[in-house]
């Protein structure tokens, strides 16, 4: 992992560690994000479905056929259900790392190691910013001044 310094292979290793450490977590992290992905498509694929259903219905004068009716309902919601399987698989990705990591951390307190893995530069960095930042009054908090 490039937050402990090792080769691809060895964090690869890590990381299957750090998840079979885990795994009753790393579980419900996984069923959180099943449900989230069906319960996500089903929603936003179901109700672009149910509004073209309502427009076809309504809208136009010779009502279209079943048939027709049934292929635009069915486009319209497996196009949906594409866009909104790929955002949210993103969205679960992005979670299982954010897991992944938080396990990383833990185990680096239980070795002691209390501090962010980052350069002295980045550190230092912000330390100066830190330093920079203006004080606000207690005036200034009061009038809700923005900074």
């Amino acid at each position: 992992m490039a937050v402990t310094g090792e080769s691809y292979l060895d964090s690869a290793k890590s990381a299957v560690g750090i998840i079979f450490e885990n795994f009753g977590l790393f579980n419900i992290i996984e069923i959180f994000d099943t449900v989230l992905l069906i319960a996500g498509v089903l929603i936003c694929a179901g109700i672009p479905a149910v509004g073209i259903f309502l427009i076809l219905q309504f809208t136009i004068d010779p009502v279209p056929e079943p048939f027709e009716m049934a292929i635009a309902i069915i486009l319209v919601f497996f196009i949906t259900a594409i866009f909104v399987a790929y955002i949210i698989n993103i969205l679960g990705l992005a979670l299982n790392c954010v897991f992944i990591y938080y396990c990383l951390d833990k185990r680096f307190r239980t070795f002691g190691i209390h501090i962010p893995n980052a350069p002295a530069e980045i550190h230092q960095l912000f330390d100066d910013k830190y330093k920079e930042a203006p004080v606000p009054s207690s005036q200034q908090l009061q009038e809700g001044r923005r900074f």
